[in-house]
């Protein structure tokens, strides 16, 4: 029997664990009980505090759906095209739940996870240009999904109240009831680096982006800086992108060409005063 990963959403008949993101796979998968109106119900996912993760069907087509828990939801807002997202197909509030339902994605990050280390700064720094960091937003994993050709935030699934949602990747500050801030973007950023060159989570000891527990290179303490537990600790979003882009492309042309001419005007600055200095010493015979 195939089965659906309810973690990276890519198929699989091998148990007990996925080829493509190598976690747990039940031994069954129910069909689920409830779906969008106008859809066919498929395998149920997984059901967590953000509310449950269905697979339907309609016409052939298939679309992954995530639907809240009954009475527990208001009619969900409506999601502005984003550069960074996959807006819903199909949303609403029916029979006291809200409801998203996503064309089913090419393929997700827990399944095409890890990457090398340049792969990923190319598909994080797209993120990041496309705004995807600007605003403080818990995902799961398998939100950041491959649709026609580019990788996309999954849109319009509302953040559930109260603590995050177990699986998402979030800022520990969240885990005491704190409202986010400036730097949980930073380390909510750094995170998604580190899931993308690692297919691993930033709890307890983080695995470095190098692999290696000692002698740390350059990228495993950009990323690390910015995962710190206090957030005024942590670099700015910017200097992030700087740290990661020259510890894996190497310092850019620019850079290089400014310390020289500062360097220059420095050796520059010395010859002068030690010219200048002899000029005195024999001016006057003071030697």
């Amino acid at each position: 029997m195939s089965l659906i990963c309810p973690f990276c959403l890519s198929g699989s008949t091998a148990l007990p664990r996925c080829p493509a993101c190598h976690a747990s796979l039940p031994n069954t998968q129910e069909t689920a009980d409830w779906c969008p109106p106008g859809w066919a119900p498929g395998a149920r996912l997984r059901a967590d505090a953000a509310g449950s993760w269905l697979v339907c069907e309609r016409g052939g087509e298939k679309g992954l759906a995530w639907v809240s828990d009954p009475g527990s939801a208001k009619e969900p807002s409506p999601v502005a095209e984003k550069a960074w997202g996959v807006r819903p197909l199909e949303q609403g509030l029916h029979d006291g739940r809200a409801f998203c339902v996503w064309p089913w994605p090419e393929t997700t990050l827990p399944a095409s996870s890890p990457k090398d280390a340049k792969t990923a700064l190319g598909l994080w720094s797209a993120c990041r240009e496309a705004g995807a960091f600007a605003h403080y937003h818990e995902w799961f994993p398998w939100e950041l999904v491959r649709w026609q050709g580019t990788w996309r935030f999954l849109q319009g699934r509302p953040s559930p109240p109260g603590l995050p949602a177990a699986g998402t990747l979030h800022a520990p500050e969240r885990l005491l009831s704190q409202a986010p801030g400036e730097r949980s973007v930073v380390f909510e950023a750094a995170a998604w680096f580190l899931f993308m060159v690692s297919g691993a989570y930033p709890v307890g000891l983080p695995t470095p982006v190098s692999w290696r527990r000692t002698n740390l290179e350059p990228i495993d303490v950009a990323v690390f800086e910015a995962l710190r537990a206090e957030p005024s600790a942590r670099p700015t979003l910017e200097e992030l992108a700087r740290g990661l882009e020259e510890a894996v492309q190497g310092r850019s042309v620019v850079s290089w060409v400014v310390d020289g001419l500062l360097y220059a005007a420095g050796a520059a600055f010395l010859v002068a005063w030690a010219g200048g200095a002899l000029w005195v010493v024999t001016k006057f015979d003071l030697l």
